[in-house]
Order: structure tokens, then C-alpha cells, then sequence
């Protein structure tokens, strides 16, 4: 891997913003004391950093350590969908966005790290690991849309989805960069919830019914490409827009070496409960595949190539065993979708499927 020149960075530039509970919640489930654990272990391997806890009204914060507390008003959770009995299906979109917000809108440094409460850093090692791949002179201007590259892991970070490619879909567990890069990655306008359609009742129905609903971490990053006019926001989970020369995969890939570290949670000693784990798979990102993305963008920059060959294998028997299938069930859907609009059967988001 060709040398570029680092970053020096002190603990005192940096601020932690750890967000979310700090208990359980009858929608999100948490170890007892793991908030004080994780602030615990921030003093410990970043001495002098400022922390700030960002929760809401209610939670008890005190005696956890934080320099700061920001309680703000808990918006709840956004209802996404409803399912074929026609309950609500909710997520705690807005009430991540209002905690980060929040949290970084208190940081005073010119770095920052978004932490959720439930994570624990066990050791120093994402400022080492940021400052030697950061690579600020490496970047293409068009799809450079932050400032400098922001450090990420990759719990959850899918790359394909039932065979075939699904567009940003990032990790947001953990965000570590120049605080002004956060703030502008978080901010989000408020979601709106999804109000149940009666003309669905017993079908999975959500805001793009019937097309494949779009994954948070999707949402997030997608508008940070719109916002640059890379690409529309994307519709559904596999949207890869109408232009075939440069389609939202490409954009994703681009955005994703140019802006973003993807660093596997144990270059970070990053601690995560059980329940967030995934069982290493091909499909999700990984530290070795975000380098063969940057040596394909970026001349002059080696990759693992055993590595890069035996993913292309097993990628492409995924996609003969489940991949075909998902794509005749897209396109099923998309002469359905057409065949319900043309008898008026159905007056709900007709964005098109790409």
C-alpha cells in the first residue's frame, strides 16, 4: 500500500458524543450500566477528550462520567410500516438523528467521535487506524463530499442483499472525523411517519409498497449523496437510479472510499452487544474489501488479491442460487405496480422501479 503522509491528532481535539439511552427502553433492549462502562473506558484510553452524553429528558445520567449532558426531547419512534396484521412497525430514526444532532451541536473541538451508548471502546486504536489511512491528498473532487474521510465499522454494512448489490448501505454504529463532517452527515430533516393506507390492510405495506423497503442506514447515506447531487435519494433497497453509465452502486462505491475508513470493529477494539453482531459473510463490507474499492478508484494502491478473487467466486454463485430469483421478484413487482396503476386499482407513491 503506497505511504501517504498523516494526520497528528491529540486527545484534546478530540470530543466524544455518546448518544442514545442509557437504560432499557420497552423498544430497545440494554445492558445494565453498559453507557457508564463505555464512557468509563473513554477516560481511560482518551485521557483530557471531552465526553458528551446526549440522551433524553428522563434517563438517568448521573454519575456517569459525562463532562456534558444534552437532554433533549425524546420525538420516539417513527412508525416505517405496518405489518400483514396490520401493526405498526416502528424505528428510532428520529430519536438517533435528534441525539447525535444534539451531541455534536455541544463539541467544541475540531474533531469528534458519535458513539452509540451501547458500544464500548476497549483501547486508542481509531486514531491510529484513522490517521494512516485518513489519505487527504487522495481523493476525487467530484465525490469528495466531506471535508476529510470519516472512520466507520462495518457491523451490518451490506453490500448485497438476496444476491444482488443493495446502494449505501454503511455502518453508523460509530462515526469518527472532523466535528463539522458529522454535523453536516447528521443533518437529517425529521421523519415523518408512515400512516397506514386501508387499501393495504393485510399486505407489508410501508411509503415505496409494493417495491423493497429501504434500509435506515440506506436513508442516511443516500441523502448525503443527494444533497451533493451525486444521485437522487435512492427509492427502495436495490435502487440503482436510471442512469446505466453511472448507476447508484457506482456512486455508493465512490462515496463510500472518498468520504469514508471502513475499519472492521476489532482494528477498533470496538465492543458491540451480541444482539448487533453479524456472522462474517461475504455480503457485508469489510476493511479488506473497502481496500480493493480504494485500489480500483485510486492508482498505486495494492489490495488482497486472494482475497478479492474468492469473493468474486462466492458472489457469484450467491447471485445464481438467490440473486435471479430476487430479480424476477422485482420485476414481477414492477408489472404488477404498472398493471394496478394503469386500472387506477391503487393511488400511492408511483416511483418508478430501476
Amino acid at each position: 500500500m503506497r505511504e501517504t503522509e498523516q494526520v497528528s491528532i491529540s486527545n484534546a481535539e478530540i470530543s466524544f458524543v455518546v448518544h442514545g439511552p442509557v437504560q432499557s427502553m420497552p423498544d430497545r433492549p440494554q445492558d445494565d450500566g453498559i453507557t457508564a462502562r463505555s464512557i468509563a473506558s473513554i477516560r481511560e484510553y482518551f485521557p483530557g477528550s471531552p465526553i458528551i452524553c446526549s440522551t433524553w429528558r428522563g434517563q438517568p445520567v448521573e454519575g456517569l462520567g459525562a463532562d456534558v449532558n444534552v437532554l433533549s426531547d425524546d420525538p420516539g419512534p417513527t412508525v416505517c410500516a405496518f405489518d400483514r396484521y396490520d401493526e405498526p412497525i416502528i424505528r428510532n430514526l428520529d430519536r438517533q438523528a435528534v441525539s447525535v444532532r444534539n451531541g455534536l451541536a455541544r463539541v467544541n473541538t475540531r474533531y469528534a467521535v458519535k458513539l452509540r451508548s451501547d458500544n464500548i471502546l476497549n483501547s486508542s486504536s481509531l486514531v491510529q487506524v484513522y490517521q494512516k489511512y485518513l489519505r487527504p491528498e487522495v481523493r476525487h473532487d467530484k465525490y469528495a463530499i466531506l471535508n476529510q474521510r470519516v472512520l466507520i465499522t462495518n457491523y451490518w454494512a451490506s453490500e448485497y442483499l438476496r444476491g444482488l448489490k443493495v446502494p449505501f448501505f454503511f455502518c453508523d454504529f460509530i462515526h469518527f472525523g472532523l466535528a463539522d463532517d458529522l454535523a453536516h452527515l447528521w443533518d437529517l430533516p425529521p421523519f415523518d411517519d408512515y400512516g397506514w393506507d386501508p387499501a393495504l390492510s393485510g399486505t407489508r405495506q410501508h411509503l415505496r409498497y409494493p417495491w423493497p423497503q429501504r434500509c435506515v442506514e440506506q436513508i442516511i447515506y443516500s441523502r448525503l449523496a443527494s444533497r451533493a447531487g451525486l444521485c437522487d435519494e435512492i427509492a427502495h433497497k436495490y435502487d440503482q437510479g436510471e442512469n446505466v453509465g453511472m448507476t447508484n452502486q457506482k456512486v455508493s462505491d465512490a462515496v463510500l472510499v472518498d468520504n469514508f475508513i471502513v475499519a472492521d470493529p476489532d482494528m477498533l477494539s470496538l465492543y458491540v452487544p451480541e444482539r448487533l453482531r453479524h456472522k462474517k459473510n461475504y455480503k457485508y463490507y469489510t476493511f479488506k474489501r473497502w481496500e480493493h474499492l480504494f485500489a480500483s478508484h485510486h492508482d498505486g494502491f495494492d489490495f488482497d488479491r486472494v482475497y478479492a478473487a474468492r469473493r468474486s467466486i462466492i458472489r457469484f454463485f450467491s447471485f445464481i442460487k438467490t440473486g435471479i430469483r430476487t430479480r424476477l421478484r422485482l420485476l414481477f413487482r414492477k408489472a404488477r405496480w404498472e398493471i394496478r396503476h394503469r386500472h387506477g386499482r391503487y393511488k400511492g407513491d408511483a416511483g418508478n422501479l430501476h
